[in-house]
């Protein structure tokens, strides 16, 4: 999973819409998306599930996959329109953030902190204004619908605001 996930950006970036080797690239990003996944999910079946962090974990892992559903059929010539933007929005506004706040909050823990915010349900509603924001964008997407689109980006500037927040409470405080 490791080869193929340090390979895929190599592939898509060097041969970017020539085949063979951009689908190589495409499907070497499945299987590592796929495979990541599957790995976190296990990860967080097997260990102590009272932390809130390792399930926005999954939620950025599954952002990731919906990322590669939306994509590998624009690398085979198919697709929808809007699929590139939809693509970006999961990578961009999903995958990544949830992956480094759900990993921050659980090598950072907050909910030990004294200051406004530092309880469980304060992390979760920041995740939760992370995964609902991006989720609520692609929906956006999808519809054609602005505002649903500007929606869900003001939740994801929500949830970054109450990330910031949070780790500065922790490291600060």
């Amino acid at each position: 999973m490791l080869l193929t996930g340090a390979f895929a950006p190599l592939f898509l970036g060097t041969f970017l819409w020539h085949d063979p080797w951009f689908r190589l690239g495409a499907a070497l990003g499945g299987i590592a998306m796929v495979g990541y996944l599957l790995l976190v999910t296990v990860v967080v079946i097997r260990t102590d599930r009272s932390r809130v962090e390792f399930s926005r974990i999954v939620l950025g892992a599954f952002a990731g996959v919906l990322a590669v559903v939306v994509a590998i059929p624009l690398a085979f010539g198919e697709g929808f329109r809007d699929a590139i933007v939809l693509h970006w929005t999961f990578i961009l506004g999903g995958f990544f953030p949830l992956t480094i706040v759900g990993y921050a909050f659980q090598f950072f823990p907050v909910t030990s902190g004294r200051f406004p915010g530092a309880t469980t349900r304060g992390v979760a509603v920041t995740i939760g204004s992370l995964a609902g924001g991006v989720f609520v964008q692609g929906i956006g997407i999808l519809s054609q619908l602005a505002y649903l689109r500007s929606v869900g980006a003001a939740l994801s500037v929500l949830g970054a605001l109450g990330y910031t927040g949070l780790m500065v409470g922790r490291f600060v405080g």
